[in-house]
């Protein structure tokens, strides 16, 4: 759904009309995810100006029952139409629980084989380059562990500092929070083995933030 108005009123967008019956809610195990994420390209807009292009991410539940065949879609026209994007034959049909978008053009795409939080894996993270970077994927991260809960990036490019929170894994020496300082070429542990209040840290880490006035305080 769109406004125009600041959410005062909305109108159906171009991209699936298509309500679930009780059904076909039951049939895909009685919580469809839908949809899952929007991001815009603002990159040359401002002033209030409208941002034309923008990215959805579609949980492969709907995407079944609405007959789409993505898990992504793009729009150029603030909405009106959708095309969809081609996402890697290797994480078709997975959900999509976080994406996020650089001042460099990119995206960072986490892509999860089971929905929800502590889902299992795997789980990948890839880097997608949009309109501004010719809409080509680069696979940066990958787990079997656990599924990825959460992605959050400071600066661009090669120098970048990727910190990636994995979610349901629960015994020492499993990954909980991954961190890149090359953007995604290399990763480490940071958190597994961390002093907390019920011994090591671990459990379900579905988000994670950079702070980006302190690239080192997570």
């Amino acid at each position: 759904w769109k406004s125009t108005n600041s959410g005062q009123t909305w109108t159906q967008t171009g991209l699936s009309s298509k309500m679930l019956t009780g059904s076909e809610i039951i049939a895909v195990g009685g919580s469809p995810v839908g949809v899952e994420q929007i991001i815009f390209d603002n990159s040359s807009v401002g002033g209030g100006a409208t941002t034309w292009i923008m990215y959805a991410a579609i949980a492969p539940d709907y995407v079944q029952k609405a007959g789409l065949t993505s898990t992504m879609y793009k729009s150029t026209n603030g909405g009106f139409s959708w095309t969809p994007v081609s996402v890697p034959s290797n994480v078709s049909g997975y959900f999509v629980p976080h994406m996020l978008r650089t001042n460099d053009g990119n995206y960072y795409v986490v892509f999860n084989k089971n929905a929800g939080q502590g889902a299992q894996g795997p789980g990948y993270l890839y880097r997608f380059g949009g309109v501004t970077n010719g809409e080509s994927w680069t696979q940066l991260a990958t787990t079997t562990t656990g599924g990825y809960g959460g992605v959050s990036v400071y600066g661009t490019g090669s120098t970048a500092r990727i910190a990636l929170a994995v979610t349901g894994t629960w015994s020492g020496g499993q990954p909980a929070v991954q961190l890149s300082d090359n953007g995604g070429g290399t990763w480490r542990e940071i958190a597994d083995g961390m002093q907390h209040w019920g011994g090591g840290f671990r459990g379900w880490i579905d988000d994670i933030e950079i702070d980006p006035a302190n690239k080192d305080h997570i």
